[in-house]
């Protein structure tokens, strides 16, 4: 489904269901932004209201007395810790939980299924090693049936939750944020937002510039 962007004559909107997201990636399984539209576009933006508060009830918060000495790492995919929008490096991680004292053997803990062809050539690019490493604090807790519950209840055992540069937007810190836990994420880049009035409407354009990471 195909519109443009009201009297400006910008670029077209594609909408597309959220079904079609695969039903694989994990925590967004039973997230209300699969109930809506996704809208990618150009040069203007549209905004829907949603609201996560159902699903956040199901899970209490949990004091952080209580929660596991430990970070959620947002990556759903092995993929994300390879490409490059990766925002820290592969060995982080482990010499974080091992090496870094003020940080007292905190683990590093996610969900991510490893698979070699999303958004990526083996071939090409080479074969991706895990970067899983229980003896140095770095844990990947996807099993059989691991599904949205799980997903929500893991992240509200955790102290934070870390973005690692990729996916750029992503539901999961809304529902981190639900839960009480604080969303760290690096930025690698961003938006700046030039505003263009006239007496007849007024159209914002975005901007993108560079910052240092």
């Amino acid at each position: 489904m195909h519109h443009r962007c009201a009297e400006n004559g910008f670029s077209q909107l594609i909408l597309t269901q959220t079904s079609r997201v695969p039903s694989s990636i994990l925590g967004e399984l039973g997230s209300p932004l699969r109930k809506i539209f996704l809208i990618h576009l150009l040069r203007c933006y549209v905004c829907y209201r949603f609201s996560i508060e159902d699903n956040c009830k199901k899970v209490s918060p949990i004091r952080l007395a209580d929660r596991s000495h430990r970070v959620w790492m947002l990556m759903k995919q092995l993929t994300y810790v390879y490409d490059y929008k990766f925002a820290w490096n592969r060995s982080y991680f482990a010499l974080a939980s091992t090496s870094e004292p003020s940080l007292n053997h905190i683990n590093f803990v996610g969900a991510w299924q490893i698979d070699q062809t999303y958004q990526w050539k083996p071939k090409e690019q080479g074969f991706m090693t895990d970067i899983e490493d229980k003896s140095k604090g770095v844990v990947n807790l996807l099993k059989q049936g691991f599904g949205p519950d799980d997903f929500m209840m893991e992240v509200a055992k955790s102290k934070v939750m870390l973005g690692i540069g990729n996916p750029w937007w992503s539901p999961s810190p809304y529902y981190a944020l639900c839960l009480g836990v604080p969303f760290i994420n690096p930025v690698s880049c961003r938006e700046g937002i030039v505003v263009h009035l006239s007496k007849s409407k007024s159209i914002v354009a975005w901007e993108g510039f560079e910052l240092g990471p």
